[in-house]
């Protein structure tokens, strides 16, 4: 009886560290999926680029460095490899004032980051 007692226990831990780890991962990822839509979308939306722009840049890459552990925790290698790849190029194009190599590393890393939603979140696409 002690067996099965230890049994539900360890059952009960297990589900619910998977659960708050799906709930975190996916909070962290909708705030920098919030952070891009501030963002511009095409090379001429990027030809006036503000102070605003840059801050927000900065910020979504420290929040990349900041959670990039605890993603990383449970994600795979090459989703979350492809996310840092993107926002590194976002961050270069950026400096650079390269607005149409940004437009593309701006999609590639929003897609990115829907990817590793599904992946870390509880939704059919990810199981299937």
């Amino acid at each position: 009886m002690k067996s099965f007692v230890f049994a539900l226990l360890m059952l009960f831990s297990v589900t619910v560290f998977i659960t708050f780890n799906a709930h975190q991962t996916v909070s962290y990822i909708d705030e920098m999926l919030t952070l891009t839509e501030f963002l511009p979308k095409s090379e001429k939306d990027f030809e006036n680029p503000s102070a605003q722009f840059a801050l927000t840049v900065n910020e979504l890459t420290a929040l990349w460095e900041k959670y990039f552990p605890m993603i990383s925790f449970t994600a795979g290698y090459e989703n979350t490899n492809r996310c840092d790849e993107a926002i590194c190029a976002l961050a270069i194009h950026f400096e650079n004032e390269n607005g149409e190599d940004f437009s593309v590393a701006l999609s590639e890393f929003r897609d990115a980051l829907g990817r590793l939603k599904i992946l870390e979140g509880f939704h059919w696409q990810g199981i299937f």
